[in-house]
């Protein structure tokens, strides 16, 4: 994707799975991707994480969520509206962006950020939604390479559920699991003890 890029324009690269800024005693117990592709060329995505501390003391960390497009002459804005909740109460969200080198490309990456706390010894559930619209090149790639800075950078459930709503999805992958496909078209995987790298994409027309 790198090499077909003109550097006129931008194209999406991936969104990024949640992590967290310093390394926690914060257990990973479940994660839940559902994806669902709307009118209007627009995607759906809501994860929920189930964490759980397993530290002798409360707590206060920062949770981030990133989006990463090669940059042309001008950023391009993929995200239509993104909302956070901590324990099913929404929480405002901060934005930062960072731009830098990789291999010759410029990357721009987009953070958006809330801060939580988990008391000692107890579970807390964070979901992010968001709106994803104007990817060009009929792909989207949900990355797991950014470092989540969890207790074991795993989850000892991972459930992936999509939607390809009016779309023919073309292909599913991610680190050889088997997508199944229910009686409504939608498909989905369960795995445990995932461990959390290499990307989800699924390519469709």
């Amino acid at each position: 994707i790198f090499s077909e890029n003109d550097g006129s324009k931008s194209i999406f690269l991936n969104v990024g799975n949640m992590k967290i800024v310093r390394e926690q005693k914060i257990k990973l117990n479940r994660e839940t991707i559902n994806i669902k592709f709307l009118e209007g060329d627009k995607i759906s995505v809501k994860t929920r994480y189930f964490l759980e501390n397993l530290d002798d003391r409360d707590i206060k960390e920062t949770y981030l969520f990133s989006l990463d497009q090669l940059l042309g002459e001008k950023a391009n804005n993929y995200i239509e509206r993104i909302n956070f909740f901590s324990n099913d109460k929404n929480v405002k969200n901060l934005r930062a962006v960072i731009k830098f080198d990789e291999d010759g490309n410029k990357i721009q990456r987009e953070w958006f950020s809330i801060s939580s706390k988990i008391d000692r010894g107890k579970p807390l559930i964070i979901e992010v939604t968001y709106i994803i619209k104007n990817l060009e090149n009929n792909e989207f790639n949900y990355s797991f390479n950014i470092k989540n800075n969890f207790l074991d950078n795993k989850a000892e459930l991972l459930e992936v559920n999509i939607d390809g709503g009016n779309k023919n999805i073309v292909s599913m992958n991610y680190q050889g699991y088997d997508f199944i496909e229910n009686k409504d078209g939608t498909y989905y995987f369960y795995g445990k003890d995932v461990k959390l790298e290499d990307m989800i994409s699924i390519k469709y027309n």
